[in-house]
Order: structure tokens, then sequence, then C-alpha cells
């Protein structure tokens, strides 16, 4: 066989990743606490980079930290707001998603009337036809761009969004695991 699977997709990804602290998570720029505390974009940045064929269908995301930075109460406020923050954001993906392909199927619905009607309506009453030909020329142009641009944004535009709603929907379903990290430790 030519094709070889690289990963079996219902395997679970472990992601690892290395913190000095808990505002490593966060933004540097926002100092509110923790429950509420914006996520870094280097902190999904990373998460995006570990997987970027989306090939596995489940992650376990490990958070080594030194063990003197280690709080319990923290830690648990830290994977709610997780949780919630790639929740919140795979909603705001999927429902982004959602409009542009509906925006797509009135494009597309709304082109193919004009065509219709301009091209099977219409020459039946010839003499509205002479009187109206520039118009006709307009709505053909308008009927046809409505069609091929309801076509792109189904076809290109959200199933470009749809990695990055798949992407979300991964980290939303994760398990957070804080452990501590072993270099220093005798």
């Amino acid at each position: 066989m030519f094709f070889k699977k690289i990963k079996d997709q219902d395997e679970t990804k472990s992601i690892i990743m290395s913190l000095d602290t808990y505002n490593d998570i966060f933004s540097d720029f926002d100092p509110r606490p923790y429950n509420v505390k914006a996520i870094s974009s280097d902190f999904i940045s990373e998460l995006e980079r570990v997987d970027p064929e989306l090939i596995y269908k489940k992650y376990h995301i490990i958070l080594v930290i030194p063990k003197k930075e280690r709080i319990s109460k923290d830690e648990i406020i830290i994977k709610t707001r997780l949780e919630d923050f790639f929740t919140k954001e795979y909603l705001i993906h999927k429902d982004h998603q959602n409009k542009i392909f509906k925006k797509g199927i009135w494009f597309i619905g709304f082109g193919v009337l004009v065509i219709f009607f301009f091209f099977y309506v219409l020459p039946n009453y010839k003499s509205l036809l002479s009187a109206f030909s520039f118009f006709q020329i307009i709505f053909e142009l308008i009927g046809w761009f409505l069609l091929w641009e309801g076509l792109n944004l189904i076809v290109f535009d959200s199933k470009e969004k749809q990695n990055i709603v798949k992407f979300y929907k991964l980290v939303s379903e994760a398990k957070f695991t804080f452990v501590n990290d072993k270099k220093g430790e005798n």
C-alpha cells in the first residue's frame, strides 16, 4: 500500500509544556487574578504548533512547573480558567463558521434566483428585454457574482475556519494536569 497511516488518530496526544510559573500561561499585560486573566497568545501558539495537522482526537496537556512554585488552589482556578477560555473560543469560532456557511447559502440562493430570472423569465418578455438590456447585463453579472462568492464562502472560507474550530474544540475537551519539574530535585 502506498499510503501509510502516520499516527493512530484515536490516540491521545500528550502535550508537555514547561513553565517557570503559572504566569507563563497568561498575558504579561494583564494584572487581574487567574480566574479572569487573559490567556497568553504565546501559550496558544505553542499548543497550535504541537499538532498542526490536528490528527489526534484528544489532548492531554501536561504543565510542568517547579515544585516550589506549585499551589493546589491556584491550579484548580487555572484549570477552570483554561477550560472556560477554550470552550468560549470554540463556541465563538464555531458560530462564526456557521455564519459564513449560512451567508454562502444565501448568496448562492439569491444568485441562482437572479440568474434564473434573467436567463429564463425575462427572455419571454421581448419588449421588456430590449428596453432593459443594460440592466440585464448588470443583473446577470450580479447573479454570477453572488453564485461564485457564495461558493467561495462555503468551500474555502468556512473550510479555512474549520481547523481553527477543531483546534479550540480539542483544547476545550483536553485534560490539563500540573506536575512537578524533576530538574533540580535530588
